[in-house]
This record gives C-alpha cells, sequence and structure tokens, in this order.
C-alpha cells in the first residue's frame, strides 16, 4: 500500500472465489507503507485492493490487483520442497547432494549449503545467485568444476570456502600460464606445488615501473616466497608448470581453494603503464564490456607461446577481434585462443588508461563458449594477415573495420 496522504486505508483480499473474504472490509490499518496479510498458502494467486478514507469521506476501490505468495527459503533434499524450486526471490538451502549437471541449473536469491550436503556446479553449466553464497562445510563440499560459472549480481561478501577447478590449455614442461585467481586465501605454491621454487622462484609477478630486457614499459619478476604469498584480487601471475607435467602439451587442471570473489574489484593503477591483471571472479567475464567499461585503447594480451620458441609471446584480443592463432603447440603456438570471453582463472596484460582498473558484476555471464573464430553479429569486417617461415612459426596481424572505430 503505498503512503497516501489520507488518514485511513482500507484492505480485501480474495482467492479464485468471486468475492471478496470476509475479515478485510473497512479495515482500518492506517496511514502506512506495509501491510502484512498472514494465513496465505505458498504459491497461491491472491488478490487485494485499497481505497482511501477521510473522515466521512471515501474514495472508490482501487483495481483488484493480483500477487502470488512465495515461500522465502525452498529446500533441496533429493528434490525441491515446492514444486519450481528457488528464483531471485526465494532463498536455497541444499540440504543433500546436488549437482547442477544432472539436477538443473537455478537462479536463487540466496544460496547455503548445509552440514552433511554438498553443491556441484557442472561444466558448461551456471547457477545463479542475487546475494551472497554461504558454504556452512569444508571447500571440497561447494566445488565448481572447469567451465562451470557461480554468477552473482549483488555487490555482497561470500562465507565460506569453496573448490574452483579450471584445466589449462595443453601445455609441456617448463610451459608458462598467466593465472588469476577466482578466490581469495589461494596461496601460489598450494596451488601449483610442482613448480620450481629453487634456485629461482618460477612463479612471477608483474612489475609495471620496470623496464623490460626487450624495451617497453614492465618486467616480470620472481616471487621469492610463493608459500606465503596468496594471489591479490584482480591480479595475473606468470607460473611454469609443475615438474611433474609431461614433456608433451597436456592440459592441467588448476585447483583454488578459498572464498569465491565477488563484486567491485578496483586496482590501483598508473596512467600509462602495463599490468598483469585477471578475471576475479568463479565464472566467466564479457572481454568486450570489460574493455569499454575501462575505457581501454590497447588490447588484452594473453600468454600463448611454448617456453623458449620463437613465436610472439601473447595472442592478443580488442574490440575488432583477436590475432595469435598459429598452430596449437607446433613451433611455439598454443591453444590459448582469446575469443571475447575470458575464463576464471585466467589473467593477461594491458595498458592502464586512468588511474584504476574495474572489474563488476555486470561482466559475468554463463558463457563456456572456447571457439576461436566465432560469428560476429555487431558487423564487424576482418582480414588476418600470417607472417610465417618454413618453420612453422606465425605472426598474425588482424586489419579490421568496424562501426564504432575511428
Amino acid at each position: 500500500v503505498g503512503n497516501l496522504a489520507f488518514d485511513d486505508v482500507a484492505i480485501a483480499h480474495e482467492t479464485y472465489s468471486p468475492n471478496f473474504v470476509s475479515g478485510y472490509e473497512n479495515l482500518n490499518i492506517g496511514n502506512v507503507t506495509t501491510y502484512s496479510v498472514t494465513g496465505l498458502t505458498e504459491n497461491t494467486p491472491y488478490f487485494y485492493r485499497v481505497r482511501a478514507v477521510n473522515g466521512t469521506a471515501q474514495s472508490a476501490n482501487s483495481n483488484t490487483i493480483a500477487v502470488t505468495t512465495k515461500p522465502t527459503t525452498v529446500v533441496w533434499n533429493a528434490g525441491w520442497s515446492n514444486t519450481t524450486g528457488p528464483d531471485q526471490d526465494i532463498e536455497a538451502s541444499i540440504e543433500g547432494p546436488y549437482n547442477s549437471g544432472t539436477d538443473g541449473e537455478f537462479t536463487a536469491k540466496k544460496v547455503t549449503v548445509n552440514v552433511g550436503d554438498s553443491l556441484t556446479i557442472a561444466a558448461d553449466s551456471n547457477i545463479a545467485v542475487v546475494n551472497e553464497v554461504e558454504n556452512t562445510l569444508t571447500d571440497a563440499d561447494f566445488v565448481i568444476e572447469s567451465d562451470g560459472n557461480l554468477i552473482q549480481t549483488n555487490d555482497v561478501t561470500n562465507t565460506g570456502a569453496i573448490t574452483v577447478q579450471r584445466m589449462s590449455a595443453p601445455m609441456a614442461r617448463l610451459d608458462y600460464t598467466l593465472w588469476s585467481s577466482p578466490v581469495s586465501g589461494q596461496m601460489l605454491q598450494a596451488f601449483s606445488p610442482g613448480t620450481v621454487v629453487t634456485p629461482i622462484s618460477r612463479f612471477y609477478s608483474f612489475d609495471p615501473t620496470l623496464t623490460a630486457s626487450g624495451g617497453g614499459s614492465g618486467a616480470y619478476v620472481s616471487i621469492t616466497t610463493p608459500a606465503t604469498t596468496s594471489f591479490a584480487e584482480g591480479n595475473g601471475y606468470l607460473i611454469r608448470a609443475s615438474n611433474w607435467q609431461p614433456t608433451t602439451a597436456t592440459p592441467w587442471l588448476g585447483t583454488f581453494k578459498g572464498v569465491p570473489n565477488n563484486g567491485n574489484v578496483s586496482i590501483a593503477t598508473t596512467t600509462g603503464l602495463w599490468y598483469a591483471i585477471g578475471n576475479p571472479y568463479p565464472s566467466t567475464i564479457d572481454a568486450d564490456e570489460f574493455i569499454t567499461s575501462n575505457s581501454l585503447t590497447q588490447p588484452l594480451y594473453f600468454w600463448r607461446k611454448t617456453n623458449g620458441a620463437s613465436n610472439p609471446s601473447y595472442a592478443t584480443y580488442t574490440l575488432v577481434g583477436q590475432t595469435g592463432v598459429g598452430t596449437p603447440n607446433t613451433a611455439g603456438g598454443s591453444t590459448i585462443t582469446p575469443d571475447g570471453i575470458i575464463a576464471a582463472g585466467q589473467g593477461f596484460l594491458t595498458q592502464a588508461p586512468s588511474t584504476s582498473l574495474v572489474f563488476t558484476n555486470a561482466l559475468r555471464n554463463g558463457d563456456f563458449s572456447t571457439q576461436f573464430l566465432r560469428t560476429s553479429s555487431n558487423n564487424k569486417s576482418r582480414v588476418w594477415l600470417n607472417l610465417s617461415n618454413n618453420e612453422g612459426f606465425v605472426n598474425q596481424m588482424l586489419v579490421g573495420y568496424m562501426s564504432s572505430a575511428t
């Protein structure tokens, strides 16, 4: 009931019967903004109407307004406690094993995983949550598989550690990958315990103030204490593959454990310098939206080459498209193929156009596509030019024409 400028408001409600039920006619509830009606049945349509009263004068009835009652929380235990499950207005309490791959995707106002139960967000599936997630168990009882997505809307604090898995591109022993953690509290060496730390630590951060050996802004710096250094939220780290990794290129399953990151992530920067950053969320994010929202004018750079090869180190992505295809794992190529979707755990480099780079929940989506040259729907005309030699090394340039270009 709106805050009307009258002394009294009358309320009535009805079920499917054409007559309003008794007990609410001419009920004086005062000049209020809300009014609660008790004793209603969940998932049942109800109707109400109001009229304004001022002394002996009163208005006609308002239109009849329909509402459907909802539970505040539904419970999963081999099935939902209601017929339809949760939605954006209903919280979900997981009180039995749940796997989105077999039990289905859902949206909820909040998700709580309770004692003795488990929640798995399977590969190629999404669970969306308006507010927070709360895991009352261990990280092993709440798992997001590689290519699964936890998508959250509001900037609220999550509770309890979870496990996020991320399958890397195929890489061989001594190869590197730029990683970024989707959770807080994950230590670097615990993430990749087989990576060498002596005599030189093969965990690297990126210092934008240094000059690279080949010239240019920024250089990688070895992290001397990876066992006690955690992934900083939104930062990218170059990590060499485990010494246990095969010499032939093989995907590696990275496992992050900690409280899932959520909400705004702002990284302080200096205008014009380059930074190693990364997707901070346990879901994919939209590269075009990240570029646009941060007003980037330089490409996103994704590490792509086999260690020691002569190919360029990075594949690139802009609003026009991507470069750096090459032949996967041949003559220094890799299967990192930027396609506008930045996966969970993925790090990259870009140049800061201002004093901060910002990630928000608005960037998160449920896209688990890995297709490289996917069909474009925004009228881009593009030509890829490859410069290669007899050994198969490839350097690629993209020339594109699009309505938003200058």
